[in-house]
């Protein structure tokens, strides 16, 4: 049987229930649900006598409080009754029932298998939680929730209300499991991504009626990558800082060449001990620090390998090394050399007006 209508023009929507009520099973001849309980597989059948076992598969906030829809499958749930979380253990209070008709709500004093209700008082259940009586724990399977098709980048408009915004965001995210909230930490956007334009479009209008902030809506940036070419052989780095004091210096000779995958590699091939081992992982540090920001446009660089053939030991710590191990930074070119400046002293410091002189008297 093929059903056509319109819920937006509310065309078929008799006829679709009528169709419910007439080949649809009832809850009562439905099989008995399985679930988990002391790791073993239990069944409960959808008998209002049996132990009570419910699952939320949504949650809203409205101005009545804090809904949450469940669908009964065993036992009976009353006005006022405790309830256990059977995956976290812990136990909530039920204050009202309501039985949920559009933009009405019918309070109820208790609800039996098979019913779809929503309750008042849950402040920690979520979307996917089995709810059931303390006496008798059972985790149910909770609903799949499909990935995320499409992605938009959200913004306050005005700085100000950019908290209110990760308010509501959370609590979008909170209500319906299929939207995705995250922030990329390349483009310093906020991603929100759901499973449609059109479920995107209805996300950022809650956002700006129900919560009064104005969004900015486009599209987000993309996280560009830059690789190398064609590779380089023999490439000569010379690191030297002089600032007063002992000073830096770093010699390196690295071998750059690209990678299919998309990663990055080091290797040592020198021998004889000329560079140790000890400055040797200086050097990939330093190449790991230099693949963070690219020469072209500032990105992130991967799929290379770098191999160190040569190197001139000094007495200097490992992280002199660090600071000349980067092959993109080589690429630039080397770091300019700090030379004294005229008339500066023993400690490096210029000369004081006055005619005196900074440093050991003489």
């Amino acid at each position: 049987m093929v059903l056509c209508g319109s819920a937006y023009r509310n065309r078929g929507i008799e006829p679709l229930l009528d169709a419910v009520l007439a080949y649809l099973p009832s809850p009562a001849d439905m099989p008995p649900v399985r679930g988990m309980a002391d790791g073993a597989e239990q069944e409960r059948a959808p008998d209002p006598a049996e132990p009570f076992a419910a699952l939320a598969f949504k949650v809203t906030a409205t101005a009545t409080g804090r809904l949450t829809y469940l669908r009964v499958y065993a036992g009976t749930l009353r006005k006022g009754a405790t309830v256990l979380d059977a995956a976290t253990g812990r136990t909530e209070r039920v204050g009202r029932i309501l039985r949920v008709q559009a933009d009405r709500h019918e309070e109820r004093e208790e609800a039996v298998a098979g019913d779809i209700v929503a309750v008042v008082g849950l402040k920690a259940a979520r979307a996917g939680t089995t709810l059931c009586v303390p006496g008798a724990p059972l985790v149910l399977e909770p609903p799949s929730v499909a990935e995320p098709v499409v992605s938009v980048a959200v913004e306050a408009r005005r700085s100000v209300d950019t908290g209110r915004l990760s308010s509501a965001l959370a609590r979008l995210a909170e209500e319906d499991p299929s939207l995705v909230v995250r922030s990329d930490a390349e483009t310093g956007q906020t991603v929100l991504s759901g499973m449609g334009e059109l479920h995107l479009e209805v996300a950022v209008e809650k956002i700006r009626s129900g919560h009064g902030v104005e969004v900015v809506v486009g599209r987000p940036q993309v996280s560009y990558r830059e690789t190398v070419v064609r590779g380089v052989s023999g490439l000569v780095y010379r690191h030297v800082k002089q600032d007063g004091g002992a000073g830096q210096f770093a010699h390196v000779v690295l071998d750059v060449e690209p990678m299919e995958e998309s990663s990055f590699a080091f290797r040592s091939t020198v021998v004889g001990g000329r560079v140790p081992q000890e400055y040797a992982r200086a050097v990939e540090a330093g190449c790991r620090d230099a693949l963070a920001e690219g020469p072209l446009g500032g990105f992130p660089v991967t799929g290379l390998r770098v191999t160190l053939t040569d190197g001139r030991p000094t007495p200097r710590t490992p992280r002199r090394w660090r600071s000349g191990g980067g092959p993109v930074r080589a690429a630039r070119g080397p770091a300019p050399v700090r030379r004294r400046a005229p008339g500066a002293g023993r400690g490096g410091h210029r000369d004081r007006p006055g005619g005196r002189r900074r440093g050991r008297p003489g």
